[in-house]
């Protein structure tokens, strides 16, 4: 299906070069180049985020702090979808007010964009163009995320161990073979127990 945008545009986060429009009050389709096909969308402060079905995330908006995934020196604003450079399968992607997150299907948590209170989960506080993993840890070292939610300046994660990943995927392929499924993987993470 097509991907439409409306509302507010000044720095393109709608995906339309600002200098076209500033304010776009109907719902109108934006371009996606290279044949992706859109699952999910999520909008920053000044930024939108799109994931496609194959896993690639696009991104446009303003791009001050990175939140794009390309360096800001050299790109202040992304007036169209643009795919960011992530060398893995993206199942989810979100946006905080300058930042975004993408949960990748082995579970793993990457992060970019602003970074001055923290939210990428990284060591420090230097925003960073570049998707990268946050520092995800629980009481066992293999932990996954099965969860994400950004805030404005903040993040929340949930996370389990490997070995109880490992059982409910087990068990929810089980499930969807005794309803008549496949039990492949689907395009989003199955719902995983929390951490005990």
């Amino acid at each position: 299906g097509a991907v439409l945008s409306f509302g507010r545009n000044d720095y393109s986060q709608l995906g339309f070069a600002r200098a076209s429009t500033s304010h776009i009050p109907v719902p109108s389709p934006i371009e996606i180049p290279g044949g992706h096909r859109i699952i999910q969308v999520s909008c920053g402060y000044h930024h939108s985020a799109m994931l496609s079905d194959a896993g690639v995330v696009l991104t446009c908006g303003r791009n001050d702090y990175g939140q794009c995934a390309l360096d800001p020196a050299q790109h202040q604003t992304v007036a169209k979808a643009t795919p960011i450079a992530l060398a893995h399968s993206v199942v989810r992607v979100a946006s905080g007010a300058y930042f975004c997150m993408a949960l990748t299907d082995a579970q793993h948590l990457y992060t970019w964009g602003r970074n001055r209170h923290g939210q990428l989960g990284r060591d420090g506080n230097t925003d960073s163009h570049v998707p990268s993993a946050a520092l995800v840890e629980c009481a066992s070292d293999a932990a996954l995320v099965v969860d994400m939610a950004p805030g404005f300046h903040h993040a929340v994660v949930v996370v389990c161990d490997a070995a109880a990943s490992s059982h409910a995927r087990r068990s929810a392929g089980a499930q969807k073979a005794a309803r008549g499924g496949s039990g492949s993987k689907s395009a989003s993470p199955p719902r995983l127990p929390g951490p005990d």
